[in-house]
C-alpha cells in the first residue's frame, strides 16, 4: 500500500508541475488537497493500511479528474490546430504528390 501511495504521489506531483497551467483551478486544488492528505496519512498513520488505501484511492480519483481535464484541453488544442491548418492550406494534396496503387505495388513486390 505504501508503494502505491508513493507512486501516486510522485506521478501526481509531476503532472501538476508539468501541466499545472492547463488544469482548471478547482481540479488542481482538489488534487493538491488529496496530495496533502495522503502525505499526512503516510507520515502519521503509516501502519494503518486501511487509512493509507483510503487516502490513496481519494487521490487516485482526483488524479483521474486531472487527467480528464488535460485530455479535454489537449483535444480542444488539437481541434484548434486542425482548424488553423485547414485555414492556412496545410494538409492539402499537391497535384502529383499522391501515388495511386501504392499498396498494390507493394503486394506485387512482396508476394
Amino acid at each position: 500500500a505504501r508503494n502505491a501511495a508513493d507512486t501516486l504521489i510522485y506521478t501526481s506531483e509531476k503532472t501538476l508541475r508539468e501541466h499545472g497551467e492547463k488544469i482548471p483551478p478547482a481540479v488542481r486544488s482538489e488534487v493538491e488537497e488529496k496530495l496533502r492528505a495522503l502525505r499526512e496519512t503516510r507520515e502519521k498513520k503509516a501502519d494503518d493500511i486501511a487509512a493509507l488505501k483510503s487516502a490513496t484511492e481519494a487521490l487516485a480519483q482526483a488524479a483521474q479528474k486531472m487527467g480528464q481535464a488535460l485530455y479535454r484541453t489537449g483535444a480542444a488544442g488539437q481541434e484548434q490546430e486542425d482548424k488553423t491548418a485547414s485555414q492556412t492550406g496545410k494538409g492539402e494534396t499537391v497535384e502529383g504528390e499522391a501515388r495511386e496503387g501504392g499498396a498494390k505495388e507493394e503486394k506485387e513486390n512482396n508476394p
